[in-house]
This record gives structure tokens, C-alpha cells and sequence, in this order.
């Protein structure tokens, strides 16, 4: 799923610690891209009130330069060479030179400058760099941040949910029931959302909750195929692109069984499950990534189905195009009968396989369990909703599961079993520099995504320990992003099926949000 590409060397010698006293100064941590540049080049800073660390790459290596700024001259060996360092601040502005003495006697000292000065938002930082030896100039480059900042980061369900724990918190206030219905909404807990959602909405009195509970119970009700419901809860915007689909029949399970089917796996280990679809036989990939079920076109024409006005506007980060609606009357999935179900058909060229069950129809599904023959269990009986207990949760449409890595926990994932390839984002490589530091190389990550490609700058860590749905993982050759990757980039990572498989059984209790491996 990925090419390994070693990138060319670039220089950014010394840097060292920053001293700000008690005034406030800009903090530059994070990892940065610079702008418009190929190949590709990251930095890693991070900074506190009295030190900063700067992570650069000496050809693929990932090499870290520190040392006091005080505004002196201070001498350290760097990879066997003197390098004299100092730096100070410029109001707002980081200031510093480095003087490497190295041992080619034509150029015997590498002498340059930077300044640095960070934008009001923090997601972009203007740098001067002067090269004073040995060859003169100066480049004024700006740099993007890549990992996002504290604002950007909304609460999961796992963070809401320690709110419960405060035995202080007063649960009856409007307040209470708005927290209540955000997290009965990220658990996916229906009955509860209706309980807690219109505790707040129907208050005679509005409050600063309201408009949050009708956005919770909207997405809660279409997330589990309840189109009418939601529309009398959601905003202008989503009634003019989603209303058009409150005149067709809802989905629903005219009959639900449990039964054990023999799975196949595509080419690269995803799971393809067998069903039978408008009464034929098919073989539909297992997608917990993907939003809504879809067909190629060319399988909706070999079912016999009909194509619908309703069209749907796919956006990824990584390509854009329309898809159009089709009901399939009736799916059959081991002993679980649909009806009604819902299938949005795509080019054939966007889909590799003959058509995705998404987490739309997984979830009417609710449990689902195979292990590495592809013997798979549909309908087994789902455990007690009670999201103290859940490793899985919801943000909006998209499953994140409550993970650790090397024994640090509450980092939050996104779980893709469309994909084959997990990876690490730069909210994860922040947390973990000094690990990476040591055992990292620079690469090159390939993300494919409905038949678009793109390439994203990497560290490639020989092993990481995922503990994952109770059991550890090795994550060998394990890929952690350096730069923004379309979508998802608030979390710490997203697991995919090469994770997945590497357990000896999977389960996926969506009614009570569960992840179990074994």
C-alpha cells in the first residue's frame, strides 16, 4: 500500500532551547511542511517556556538539535563536528544562527541564520534563512503546520463520557441533558438520544444546548436509517440535500437470525462478505470506513436495480464525484433479511469491488464476527449497551475505537476495514517524538482512496505495539504521516485490515460499540 522513497538531504544545522521568562511568546511547536516545495521537507519543533527542540532529517534520518538560547554564543558537538549556536528573541520573532565547523577544508564552516515568526492563527510560520558560508543568500520560505492545533480537537465519546464520573456534575440541568445526549449520540444509543436530546429541546426557555441536542438526535436518526425522524431535526442545509430521501421507504429488518457464512478475502485481505442481493448472489466488501453502502454500476446493472434522481456529492480530500441513489428491495445477509436498503452506485472506475457494506447497513447488521479462515459469524447476540464499558464510538458517521500505544494510552483511531494499510498520524508522531527520534526513517506513504492517489511524507518505525479491542498488536513497519492526510486529521491514526488480520478473530458489536480481538 505504500513505496518507500528516500528523500534528499536538506540542512538546518543547530538549534537549541528557548528561554521567554514570564512573558508570553509564540510557542512553535508542531510539525511543518514547507510550502510548495519538492521533494518534500518536514521539520518537528517542540517548545516550552524554557527549551526547544527542533527534529530535522539528515538525508532520511530523523536527527534532533538542541541547546540553551540565552542570547550567548554556546558550543556543542553535532555528529562529530562543533557547532556554535545562539539565538534570541525579536519581540515576537525567534532569532538564531548556528556556525557548524566541519572538516571539508574548501568550506571549513557553515554559517547560517534564521528568523522565525509565527502567524496570529498558528497554522502557518514565515522563516528568513540566511546562508552567510559558504555560499551567500537569502530564502524567505513559509511553513505549514501539519498536526492540528488544541482548538481543532473536539471531545470523543471516550473524553465525554469521564464527565459521567464526576459525582459533582449535576446530570438534570439542561446542561446534564445535553451532555447526556451527546454521548447517547456517540454510542449510537437511540433511545437514550430521544430521552436526552428532547429533554433539552423541548425546554420552553431555549438555551445555548438546544441547537447542539437537535444537531445530536438528527445525526443519531440517520445514522440508523431513519430518515423522517431526522429531518425534523436538521439544519436548512441538510433538509435541501438529504430531504429528497424521506419519500422512499426506510430501510428496515423484516427479519433478524444468527448464522455462520464462509467469508472470501480480496487480494489484499479485505473481507468479502457473501449476500444475496434483489436474489442474486454477490460478494460485497465489509467497509467500517465508508459512510453509506455502494454498488459499481456495473453491479447495480447486473441486479437489475433501478437508478434513482437522488444524487450524492462524494467529497474523500482526495477526489470528488457524483453518485446516485438505488433501493435494493430486498439483502440478505446470512440469516438477517433487509428490506428497503439504500445503495449509492459509482463509477466503476471509483470501486474496486462489486459493491461495500457501509457502516449504514453494519449497523442494522449489529454484530459481526470472523476470524483468519473467514469463518463468519452474523447475528450473534450483542452485549449490554453501557458505553463505560464501550472501545467504540462515533464521530458523526466515522467509528474511532479508544487505543494505547507502547503502553500510553487515550489515543483515539479511526477504524477502516476498507483499507488495507493502518497509519499513524501527526497528532501521534507530536506525542511520541523521542521514540521516533531513534526509530525512524523518512519515506514516501501512498494513500489510495476511490481510485485517487496521493503521496504523503512519512516516518517508517520498524515496530509500534498497538493495543487494540484488548489485545496487542506489532505493528511492523509501522507508517506515521508527516503531513495532513485528507480527512481524519484530528485523530491519532486510523487501523485498517492489515491490523485487523493480523488477530485470530475479530468481533464488532455495534449495538453495545465494541471492538474485541483475539
Amino acid at each position: 500500500m505504500h513505496r518507500l522513497r528516500l528523500l534528499p538531504w536538506f540542512m538546518i544545522v543547530c538549534f537549541a532551547a528557548v528561554s521567554t521568562g514570564a512573558e508570553a511568546r509564540p510557542n512553535f511547536s508542531g510539525i511543518w511542511k514547507l510550502s510548495n516545495a519538492n521533494p518534500s521537507r518536514s521539520m518537528i519543533i517542540e517548545q516550552n517556556e524554557s527549551d526547544l527542540r527542533v527534529f530535522q532529517f539528515v538525508e532520511d534520518r530523523l536527527t534532533m538539535f538542541k541547546g540553551p538560547i540565552d542570547g550567548q554564543p554556546h558550543s556543542r558537538a553535532e555528529d562529530g563536528s562543533a557547532c556554535d549556536f545562539l539565538a534570541r528573541w525579536e519581540e515576537n520573532s525567534l532569532y538564531f544562527e548556528t556556525k557548524l565547523h566541519t572538516h571539508d577544508s574548501i568550506n571549513p564552516v557553515v554559517y547560517i541564520q534564521h528568523l522565525m515568526r509565527l502567524a496570529a492563527n498558528g497554522k502557518t510560520m514565515s522563516l528568513t534563512r540566511t546562508n552567510v558560508t559558504p555560499r551567500a543568500g537569502t530564502f524567505r520560505e513559509t511553513w505549514e503546520r501539519q498536526d492540528p492545533l488544541p482548538g481543532e480537537i473536539s471531545l470523543a465519546g471516550f473524553d465525554l463520557r469521564l464527565q459521567l464520573a464526576d459525582r459533582k456534575r449535576d446530570l438534570t440541568d439542561a446542561a446534564g441533558h445535553g451532555l447526556q445526549c451527546s454521548i447517547a449520540n456517540a454510542f449510537n444509543n437511540v433511545l437514550q438520544a430521544e430521552q436526552e436530546c428532547l429533554a433539552v429541546i423541548n425546554q420552553q426557555s431555549a438555551s445555548k444546548f438546544h441547537g447542539e441536542a437537535r444537531a445530536n438526535l438528527a445525526e443519531v436518526y440517520w445514522r440508523n436509517g431513519m430518515v423522517r425522524k431526522a429531518l425534523r431535526y436538521w439544519g436548512l442545509g441538510e433538509r435541501l440535500s438529504h430531504g429528497k430521501l424521506a419519500k422512499y421507504p426506510e430501510v428496515s429488518v423484516v427479519h433478524r437470525g444468527y448464522a455462520r457464512v464462509q467469508a472470501t478475502r480480496d487480494s489484499e485481505g479485505r473481507l468479502m462478505l457473501p449476500v444475496v442481493a434483489a436474489g442474486k448472489d454477490a460478494g460485497f466488501m465489509v467497509d467500517t470506513g465508508s459512510n453509506t453502502s455502494g454498488l459499481r454500476m456495473s453491479e447495480a446493472k447486473r441486479l437489475g436495480l433501478r437508478l434513482e434522481a437522488p444524487r450524492m456529492h462524494i467529497v474523500n480530500g482526495l477526489t470528488k464525484f457524483d453518485a446516485v441513489l438505488t433501493i435494493v428491495p430486498v439483502l440478505t445477509v446470512g440469516a438477517t433479511r433487509l428490506e428497503n436498503v439504500p445503495f449509492w452506485v459509482m463509477p466503476d472506475a471509483r470501486l474496486d469491488w462489486p459493491g461495500i457494506i457501509g457502516i449504514d447497513l453494519l449497523l442494522q447488521l449489529e454484530t459481526l464476527r470472523w476470524d483468519a479462515s473467514g469463518a463468519t459469524e452474523i447475528g450473534f447476540p450483542a452485549a449490554e449497551k453501557d458505553p463505560l464499558k464501550a472501545n467504540l464510538c462515533f464521530r458523526h458517521q466515522d467509528v474511532l475505537a479508544d487505543v494505547s500505544a507502547n503502553g500510553q494510552g487515550n489515543l483515539v483511531v479511526y477504524v477502516d476495514t476498507g483499507s488495507n494499510g493502518s497509519q499513524l498520524y501527526p497528532r501521534f508522531a507530536t506525542r511520541f517524538l523521542d521514540f521516533l527520534s531513534f526509530n525512524s526513517k523518512q519515506s514516501h506513504y501512498e494513500m489510495t482512496m476511490l481510485g485517487a492517489h496521493r503521496e504523503l511524507s512519512e516516518l517508517t518505525v520498524p515496530e509500534i505495539t498497538l493495543r487494540i479491542g484488548g489485545a496487542n498488536l506489532l505493528f511492523r513497519s509501522a507508517d506515521v504521516l508527516l503531513e495532513k492526510p485528507p480527512m481524519h486529521y484530528q485523530l491519532h491514526g486510523a487501523i485498517g485490515m492489515d491490523l485487523l488480520n493480523s488477530a485470530r478473530r475479530v468481533s464488532f458489536d455495534l449495538s453495545a460499540m465494541r471492538l474485541t480481538l483475539e
